[in-house]
């Protein structure tokens, strides 16, 4: 993908920058560190093996990416953009010797999810901008998470946004 640069940098301050990335009652403390960004083929096989792990309900990103993105449907290559989040170094050493976890750890990762929505959103938004046809699964009605029995927690998409 030859937007690569822009998208981690864009990544990087959506989330370096973000209010959601501060924990007000640990003096503002960051709850992410730089993310890791990578890019998959929204064609690769291994997509198909989510519904067998995931759940059978898991979108397909070319699938998923045509019905809310209706201007992609003839195009080529889908791209699946990811990345990881990790936790702040405070986070994770608060929740290094104990039993249970931490309550730092505990609100980072609570608070963790609205920073993904938004960092979702707001990216789709800015390669709309760009003229990239993209869909964020998480802020959409085709996103659903749910409980099943062989698979414990699961949703309708695991990656962040998909892109053509």
């Amino acid at each position: 993908m030859e937007d690569f640069a822009w998208i981690t940098n864009t990544i990087t301050h959506l989330v370096l920058d973000a209010p959601e990335n501060r924990l007000i009652d640990f003096g503002g403390q960051r709850i992410f560190d730089t993310p890791l960004v990578g890019v998959a083929d929204g064609d690769d096989p291994l997509f198909e093996e989510f519904q067998k792990v995931v759940s059978p309900r898991h979108l397909q990103p070319r699938a998923f990416l045509k019905r809310i993105s209706p201007e992609s449907k003839d195009l080529t290559p889908v791209s699946v953009i990811v990345w990881v989040l990790p936790f702040a170094t405070e986070v994770r050493r608060s929740n290094r010797v104990q039993n249970m976890p931490s309550k730092l750890y505990s609100l980072a990762r609570n608070n963790g999810g609205a920073l993904i929505y938004n960092i979702s959103s707001k990216l789709s938004e800015k390669m709309h901008e760009r003229g990239i046809a993209a869909a964020s699964p998480i802020s959409t009605s085709e996103y659903d998470t749910f409980r099943m029995p062989e698979f414990t927690f699961s949703s309708t998409w695991s990656a962040p946004l998909g892109v053509s």
